[in-house]
């Protein structure tokens, strides 16, 4: 049995944080010890990993003090406590962070980096990221074995940041089919509860309220939309995506569309809402590998989504792509999908499905992990011989 510690920013609602909750439950089926490290106090998801039976503990470090030299120590005495056989990283800082105190603290012990990030841009992404993500790139050739991306844009952009091309490789993001399905019955249900008959259009969208995800596109797209679609309705849900949200709120009323809107903010239970909806958008200016475009497509949704990342690949044929930043076009591709009649968007819905099943599906993907795990401890012990 092996014992792999992963060692994450920390375990609040996002794609890495989400990647990594699904990773633990299929690794909580196989004959593997797993334990859980979080700079950051402990979030949502600790909780749902305990449940798994797999320790997670916290530095409880603030954001501005994950650099400092009493965090690398106290993460350097809890590995040596737990003195797993190889270390996973999630996310820059704890990338750097992890890398450099399992070399000081812990011999022979292998680490692989999981980098989560396609373009890293000034004024949308924090100072203390574009630093960290420069000193991985210059550290990248001796603290990691292996440097996992999310998509091939990633891997592409990093190697431009200067981290070493040779350790660079793809791990796509996988999505469980069994948990993310459409439900005829919770369709009915939601849309029934919140007085959408079945003549409107719901377009839905799932993002937190991050410059990255671009609501003011998907918003001002959807304003031109309404013109040629007056049955159209909108669901929001996300962190920040609620009625508190003041600039989100003032967006919304600038282009009329606060009667036609639902902020539902975060929900454990999206996988039920996605069933209500009739075409997911995703209007991101910035991604890597999007779990909820993976997500509505697993659920039968046809979806419009950006051309950022690995989107294009994900998508196929089965959605349509635009350009990012570019409202009217977003609009026009929806408008697409909403003139098909409602047997042909389920039929693109369930092409949509099976494309997830056999590209991206959580237990191909985990194996793939287990599969690098075994590799490069092998590799790494050869090499000490």
């Amino acid at each position: 049995m092996i014992h792999i510690t992963h060692i994450i920013t920390g375990l609040y609602v996002g794609g890495a944080e989400n990647m990594l909750s699904k990773l633990l439950t299929q690794f909580s089926n196989k004959d593997i010890k797993c334990s859980v490290i979080s700079l950051l106090p402990l979030g949502p998801l600790a909780f749902q990993i305990k449940s798994l039976n797999i320790p997670v503990y916290s530095l409880n470090m603030n954001r501005s003090h994950i650099q400092s030299f009493s965090s690398l120590f106290m993460l350097g005495r809890l590995l040596n406590h737990l003195k797993p056989d190889i270390i996973q990283t999630w996310m820059y800082h704890a990338d750097l962070i992890g890398g450099i105190a399992a070399k000081l603290f812990l011999k022979n012990t292998p680490v692989v980096w999981n980098i989560r990030h396609n373009v890293i841009e000034k004024g949308v992404d924090k100072k203390s990221t574009h630093f960290v993500s420069k000193i991985c790139g210059l550290l990248s050739s001796y603290l990691p074995e292996l440097i996992i991306c999310c998509s091939n844009s990633s891997i592409i952009n990093h190697q431009k940041y200067g981290y070493n091309i040779s350790k660079l490789m793809i791990i796509p993001n996988g999505f469980n089919i069994d948990k993310f399905k459409f439900d005829e019955s919770i369709r009915t249900s939601i849309r029934n509860s919140m007085g959408i008959t079945e003549k409107e259009i719901v377009i839905g969208m799932v993002a937190r309220f991050h410059p990255h995800k671009d609501h003011r596109n998907f918003i001002n797209a959807c304003s031109i939309l309404i013109k040629h679609l007056p049955i159209l309705r909108i669901i929001l849900i996300g962190d920040n995506v609620s009625p508190k949200n003041v600039e989100l709120n003032n967006l919304l009323l600038e282009n009329r569309l606060h009667d036609k809107t639902f902020l539902l903010g975060r929900r454990d239970d999206v996988a039920n809402y996605l069933s209500a909806f009739d075409i997911g958008v995703l209007s991101s200016s910035g991604e890597a590998f999007p779990n909820v475009l993976g997500e509505m497509m697993a659920c039968e949704l046809p979806c419009v989504t950006t051309d950022v990342g690995d989107t294009k690949e994900i998508i196929g044929d089965c959605g349509l792509v635009v350009p990012s930043k570019d409202p009217l076009k977003l609009a026009n591709a929806i408008l697409q999908l909403a003139l098909k009649s409602s047997i042909s968007r389920r039929e693109l819905g369930k092409k949509s499905r099976q494309r997830i099943f056999k590209f991206y599906n959580i237990e191909t993907i985990s194996n793939k992990y287990l599969s690098l795990y075994y590799n490069v401890l092998e590799k790494y012990k050869t090499r000490l011989k």
